[in-house]
Order: C-alpha cells, then sequence, then structure tokens
C-alpha cells in the first residue's frame, strides 16, 4: 500500500466514523430506503415503460426533495423525521445534492443497475466520462494525495511509490457515497468511497450499509405511505361533476 492510498484509507475511516456518530449515515440510509421502496413498488416497465435509467433519475429527483425538505424541517415531512444533526450543511450545488459534515463534503451517485448490490468497483466508467462534480472530486483527491493516480492492472505498489515519489499526502476531504438497490425487493445498500484519477475510479471504499430481509418490514411500511396522506395508491378516484344542461321545451310539453 502506497503512502497516497493509506492517507486515502485514513481519511475515509474518519468520516464514516463521523457519519455514523452524527447520525447523518442513519437519516441518510432511513430516506433511501424509503424512496427506494415507495418507487420500486410502482416501478412498471412493461405496462408504462419504465426503464433502470427512469427509475434512477425518479429517485435521484424524489431523494433530493425530501432530503432539503427534512433539513429545513419543512412541513410535508413529518416532524419525527426532521434532521437535527449539529454542524450539516445540505445544499444544491448546479442541483447537485451536497452534505457537509465537518469538514468533509459529500455527493452521491447511484451504482450501475448491472452491478446490483455487489458492485465490481474497476468497472466503473472513467471519471472523464461522468458529471463534471465527479470528474472535479477526482482530480482534486489526486491533487490533495501528493498528484496520486490510482495504479492500472498490472501496475504494483512499488511503481506508484516511485510515480509519486516526494509528494506527501494531505487530507482527503471530498468523497462520494454510492447506493445500489434491487429490482424485486426494496432492499439496499450503501458504500463510502474515494474517488480518483487513474487506472481505478476509487482510492478506497467502506461500507455503509447492507439491507437484510430483517430490515424490510418497517422500511416497506414506511416507504408504503407519503409523509402526509394517504399515497397514491390508496387515494380516491375523483369523481366527475357534471351539470346537464335542461332541454327546452317543446310544444306540447309541461
Amino acid at each position: 500500500m502506497s503512502i497516497a492510498e493509506a492517507a486515502a484509507r485514513s481519511a475515509l475511516e474518519s468520516v464514516v466514523t463521523r457519519l455514523r456518530e452524527s447520525g447523518l449515515l442513519d437519516a441518510i440510509r432511513d430516506l433511501k430506503r424509503e424512496v427506494w421502496a415507495v418507487n420500486i413498488d410502482r416501478y412498471e416497465p412493461e405496462e408504462l415503460g419504465d426503464t433502470p435509467r427512469s427509475l434512477g433519475l425518479l429517485t435521484f429527483e424524489n431523494f433530493t426533495q425530501r432530503a432539503i425538505r427534512r433539513y429545513e424541517h419543512d412541513e410535508l415531512e413529518r416532524v419525527e423525521n426532521h434532521w437535527k444533526i449539529e454542524g450539516l450543511k445540505v445544499t444544491t450545488p448546479n442541483g447537485v445534492l451536497t452534505f457537509e459534515l465537518h469538514g468533509a463534503r459529500i455527493v452521491g451517485m447511484k451504482v450501475p443497475p448491472a452491478e446490483r448490490r455487489a458492485p465490481r468497483w474497476h468497472r466503473f466508467a472513467d471519471w472523464d466520462n461522468e458529471s463534471n462534480t465527479r470528474l472535479d472530486i477526482a482530480m482534486e483527491n489526486s491533487r490533495v494525495l501528493g498528484g496520486y493516480t490510482t495504479p492500472y492492472p498490472g501496475q504494483g505498489v512499488l511503481a506508484d511509490f516511485h510515480a509519486n515519489l516526494g509528494h506527501l499526502p494531505g487530507v482527503v476531504t471530498n468523497f462520494l457515497y454510492l447506493w445500489a438497490g434491487e429490482f424485486t425487493s426494496p432492499l439496499t445498500s450503501g458504500w463510502l468511497a474515494v474517488p480518483a484519477m487513474g487506472g481505478h475510479p476509487f482510492a478506497a471504499v467502506a461500507p455503509l450499509w447492507h439491507d437484510t430481509e430483517d430490515d424490510l418490514p418497517g422500511s416497506t411500511r414506511a416507504g408504503k405511505r407519503g409523509p402526509i396522506g394517504p399515497s397514491y395508491d390508496e387515494k380516491l378516484a375523483t369523481q366527475p361533476s357534471i351539470m346537464l344542461k335542461p332541454r327546452p321545451a317543446t310544444e306540447g310539453e309541461v
């Protein structure tokens, strides 16, 4: 392990601890479970032409809006679900949901659908082909880590050491939380990662949560109903209000 990789892992472990102790990890996990459960329940590729892409976009929008609501204590979210996390700042620069907590900046990314909840990290696309936000994070992390680039297949630690010789790593402050969900159930999983430039997309990855069947009852019940009022499939159909215009009387009618 190179000194840059060791620095990335140390920063990652520190932030994971902060997420757990602050309650932000539970907040992200619980909302992600709830949103995914609702959207999987109404996912209908055959009937409505839904696709994994449309499902991912819908979940992104739902999660973003409701995270902001919970952070801002919006009345559209139940009071008991409001986020009261010391030091947390939630913003959406350029439409990207961003968590800032005690010096760490965290943005989200969905694992490609084909990977399900067992992602092969090396199969992720190059950051050059991703959003500007993710590319900027990877570039900044490589810079902070002393010009570090993750090794390519077949490149060992020794080659990595010589490539970064003389550049001591600093402290990483930019992270991605990655999440994945099953298409046949509300099960979800999450990870925290340090993106970097090079032959591998991440300098370090740590697990955050991995749902089991025991987690389903509570999360499923929570996901079946919106924050207020009945869910979409429980609402009564609207009855049309029709007024018939009186037919004019003809000769001979009373």
